[in-house]
This record gives structure tokens, sequence and C-alpha cells, in this order.
């Protein structure tokens, strides 16, 4: 199944950069599932040399999401309960890739991310396979 990204949208083609016969574990997606499964991929693989593990997630850091309530409340200071993916990946073992999925390649094994740009328009993505 190939789930293309659109022609007139701007993409990225993630290719996840590991030696050649190491396996590569690709996650989408940050939420409480995909960090616990990146997390530990990490440590039992991505530490050790087994595999080169990746979690792509359009969020720089995540909230557990049963304290919005407390956040919506204005009871919790955000800043004090939200965990960076990047710093969560290098006491873990794996790789963070900022961006959003846009669709997948399963024959030529790759992600399509959206470009990532800033306020002013800037595309600020990594170059290809900079995983």
């Amino acid at each position: 199944m190939n789930d293309l990204p659109s022609p007139d949208l701007p993409a990225r083609h993630i290719i996840a950069s590991a030696p050649p016969g190491m396996h590569r574990i690709v996650v989408v997606g940050g939420g409480a599932g995909g960090l616990e499964l990146v997390t530990r991929l990490g440590d039992k693989l991505g530490r050790k040399g087994k595999a080169h593990v990746t979690l792509i997630e359009r969020s720089r850091t995540h909230i557990w999401k049963p304290l919005l309530h407390e956040i919506a409340a204005g009871s919790m200071d955000v800043d004090r309960h939200e965990l960076e993916y990047m710093a969560q990946g290098h006491w873990h073992g794996f790789k963070f890739r900022y961006g959003e999925m846009i669709g997948v390649d399963r024959a030529a094994r790759l992600v399509h991310l959206a470009a990532t740009v800033d306020e002013e328009g800037r595309d600020h993505a990594r170059p290809l396979g900079a995983l």
C-alpha cells in the first residue's frame, strides 16, 4: 500500500540513516503510546546498537493528556509538566524528527513529511536522510 503525498504539497522524504544491515524502526506519533513504545525500543535496541530507532512527531514536546483539565483551568504550570522529545531521545537511545507525516511509501521505505517553515515562510527542514 502506498499512501503518497499530494503532488501540490511540498514534502520531505525521510530515510533513516542506519548502518547497513541494522534494522530501522520509525514510530510516528509521540502520544502516550508512541512515546512509551519509542522509549522502550530505544532502551532495548537503540542504546545497544541493535536498531536505529526514530520518533516522528509534529510537536516538540509531550504533555500527559489526563492533565489537560488542570492546564485549561490554569492550575498547573505547563512548562513543569511537558517533556521534550529531543531530550527523551537523548536519554533513551532514539532519534527525534520534528515534522508532520503526510504519507508513506512502503515499497521505497520512505516516510513523507510536510515542509517545516517558520513564521516568515523559511524552510528549516534538515537535508534528506539526516535522521
